[in-house]
Protein backbone atom coordinates (compact mmCIF):
# COMPACT_ATOMS: atom_id res chain seq x y z
CA UNK A 1 0.00 0.00 0.00
CA UNK A 2 2.71 2.52 1.07
CA UNK A 3 3.32 4.43 -2.39
CA UNK A 4 0.11 4.47 -3.34
CA UNK A 5 -1.70 7.00 -1.84
CA UNK A 6 -0.93 10.40 -2.69
CA UNK A 7 -0.09 13.78 -0.36
CA UNK A 8 -0.47 17.33 -1.23
CA UNK A 9 2.01 19.57 0.17
CA UNK A 10 -0.65 21.69 2.11
CA UNK A 11 -1.51 18.56 3.72
CA UNK A 12 2.06 17.85 4.58
CA UNK A 13 2.80 21.42 5.56
CA UNK A 14 -0.41 21.72 8.29
CA UNK A 15 0.65 18.37 9.78
CA UNK A 16 3.97 19.91 9.95
CA UNK A 17 2.47 22.81 11.70
CA UNK A 18 0.49 20.99 13.84
CA UNK A 19 3.60 18.84 15.18
CA UNK A 20 5.46 21.84 15.77
CA UNK A 21 2.39 23.27 17.68
CA UNK A 22 1.93 19.81 19.90
CA UNK A 23 5.50 20.49 20.11
CA UNK A 24 5.75 23.59 21.35
CA UNK A 25 2.60 23.02 24.13
CA UNK A 26 4.73 20.08 25.58
CA UNK A 27 7.79 22.41 25.55
CA UNK A 28 9.64 20.46 22.54
CA UNK A 29 11.61 22.81 20.89
CA UNK A 30 11.85 22.22 16.56
CA UNK A 31 15.22 21.83 16.92
CA UNK A 32 15.18 19.04 19.51
CA UNK A 33 12.34 17.27 17.08
CA UNK A 34 14.81 17.85 14.00
CA UNK A 35 17.52 16.89 15.94
CA UNK A 36 16.04 13.12 16.52
CA UNK A 37 14.35 12.78 12.99
CA UNK A 38 16.09 15.54 10.40
CA UNK A 39 13.55 17.02 8.88
CA UNK A 40 9.85 17.12 10.11
CA UNK A 41 8.29 17.66 7.11
CA UNK A 42 10.48 14.60 5.08
CA UNK A 43 9.80 12.38 7.79
CA UNK A 44 5.92 13.19 7.80
CA UNK A 45 5.57 12.54 3.86
CA UNK A 46 7.66 9.23 3.90
CA UNK A 47 5.04 8.02 6.29
CA UNK A 48 2.30 8.99 3.69
CA UNK A 49 3.92 8.06 0.80
CA UNK A 50 7.22 6.53 1.15
CA UNK A 51 10.21 7.18 1.86
CA UNK A 52 11.20 8.32 -2.11
CA UNK A 53 9.75 11.21 -1.32
CA UNK A 54 11.56 15.01 -0.32
CA UNK A 55 10.27 18.12 0.89
CA UNK A 56 11.56 21.09 -0.97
Amino acid sequence: MRGSVGADIISVAELTAKLFADARAAEISEHEIEEEIGSACNAILAAIVGPQEKCN
